[in-house]
């Protein structure tokens, strides 16, 4: 298994450079919920993890239900909210304008739904309250910050000690430091992309390390688990396909539609691992798609509108496709046996973006195709000369003032510009790498022009040729 999650996880990453403690017996009433949340054993843990800021509303309901039942209902709170905002008509397109929606809910995927009474207690308790309405007046930014670290948080209070799953905690851990680093450096959309990856890894590592049920009860028990996500994935794609934007900065919409487009291959690939190794070697794979569902609903519920002329979003097809021809074009030995890695990164990322093409998530689609674009010159682009390393930060700054002074919406070309900025000038003062350089330099000489040219009026698409051969190549999603 260690191999498995290594080989995945090196293509997955290669793409993307004082309070009153429930009883013993409250507390397994919800374990399977916890083990998925991690951070939310104390009463006082859930209020801080919901970001529940009225204190008077813990007054009142301990006084009516007594603290006990209290820590019962937050919990049920943290697992149902998400399901239950729907059923409860709080609209997630009624709250476009406010901040923090549910994203500090943790995951609410292991929630066990077959409890009527855990849900007849929960449906009664939480609408006289109000425990589930969205705080308002947080700013994009404070969001971020929050949800960075609430899931660091997660990480201290719950380690996750499983030797197969400790690595990719770990790794974790660092997208979030990361994450941490460019929200504090202002870099707001590429911190939005590394807590992506945060919480894509954390939710995989944790699913994967509760894999006691499974282990015992085999393919049954994992087909229970994976059915279940299923139903839950399903139905969140489904309102995904039809989410009104409302005019977000297109490169928040392009990270919810890439994350959402991940979810349910995610999902599927897990169940070939069960099949095909052990049933426990798909539950990285269901907490994955778990988590790209979770963060893609986070950044839609991020409270920042785009004050400039919107991007015209289009089908990026035909860029694709043109893309697409050159990297079999380029693909023979020896650069096919030594850029492997690479052209296993590209070819996933070409793979994603068609998909999401084909969802009509343009936004998703033009993000993935650029990462294409930034991918396939990583190929062939040469190690910068001194002359050129000592310029290119300047050169990036520049390039940072002309798109924030723009009037359009330029927020996935500032994304690409914000990652070229922290590749050559890291937090810690430490030295960029070789390919850390090489990349700031394609993201300026090649994908910058990829995407005001993709501005454009989409270029013809070249009629495939009479006879055709079609090869069906099977493999993980995304590895």
């Amino acid at each position: 298994m260690n191999f498995i999650v290594s080989k995945y996880l090196r293509g997955r990453l290669a793409s993307r450079t004082g309070s009153h403690v429930p009883s013993v017996a409250e507390r397994n009433f919800f374990i399977s919920s916890l083990r998925a949340a991690g951070d939310c054993a104390t009463a006082d843990g859930c209020v801080h993890a919901t970001q529940v800021r009225h204190v008077n509303t813990r007054k009142n309901l301990t006084r009516h239900l007594g603290e006990k039942l209290y820590a019962i209902v937050l919990l049920a709170q943290m697992q149902l909210a998400s399901e239950w905002a729907e059923l409860l008509t709080f609209r997630e397109e009624s709250h476009a304008s406010q901040s923090n929606h549910w994203h500090a809910m943790p995951s609410i995927f292991n929630s066990d739904m077959s409890k009527p009474s855990f849900l007849f207690v929960t449906s009664l308790i939480l609408v006289p309250w109000g425990l589930i309405l969205p705080s308002r007046g947080q700013d994009a930014a404070s969001q971020i910050h929050a949800e960075i670290g609430r899931l660091s948080q997660s990480l201290k209070d719950a380690p996750i000690a499983d030797s197969e799953f400790a690595s990719v905690a770990a790794m974790a851990a660092d997208s979030l430091r990361a994450a941490s680093e460019s929200a504090n450096a202002s870099r707001l959309y590429l911190s939005l992309e590394q807590l992506g990856l945060g919480v894509d890894l954390f939710r995989g590592a944790q699913a994967g390390a509760d894999k006691d049920e499974v282990v015992k009860g085999g393919l049954t028990a994992f087909e229970s688990k994976w059915g279940k996500a299923n139903l839950v994935l399903t139905e969140l794609d489904q309102k995904a396909q039809s989410r009104d934007w409302k005019n977000p900065p297109a490169a928040i919409r392009a990270l919810s539609e890439t994350a959402q487009g991940r979810s349910l291959p995610l999902l599927a690939g897990g169940r070939g691992f069960a099949t095909a190794t052990a049933p426990k070697d798909g539950l990285l794979y269901i907490g994955q798609s778990q988590g790209e569902a979770e963060f893609a609903r986070f950044c839609a519920s991020l409270n920042l509108l785009n004050r400039n002329a919107p991007l015209p979003l289009r089908s990026m097809l035909p860029e694709l496709v043109a893309i697409q021809q050159k990297t079999k074009a380029a693909f023979q030995p020896p650069r096919s046996v030594e850029l492997h890695p690479r052209f296993i990164a590209l070819n996933s990322t070409l793979k994603l973006a068609r998909e999401l093409d084909a969802r009509k998530f343009y936004a998703g689609s033009l993000y993935q195709y650029l990462e294409a674009v930034r991918h396939y010159a990583m190929l062939d682009v040469p190690q910068i000369d001194p002359a050129r390393e000592k310029a290119l930060p300047d050169i990036i700054a520049a390039e940072q003032r002309k798109l924030g002074a723009a009037t359009r919406d330029f927020s996935i070309a500032q994304l690409f510009v914000e990652r070229a900025a922290s590749q050559v000038t890291h937090a810690n003062g430490s030295a960029p790498s070789p390919d850390e350089w090489r990349s700031a330099q394609v993201i300026v000489d090649q994908v910058l022009p990829a995407y005001f040219a993709a501005e454009k009026a989409s270029p013809a698409l070249a009629s495939p040729s009479a006879r055709s051969v079609t090869i069906t190549l099977v493999r993980w999603p995304y590895t």
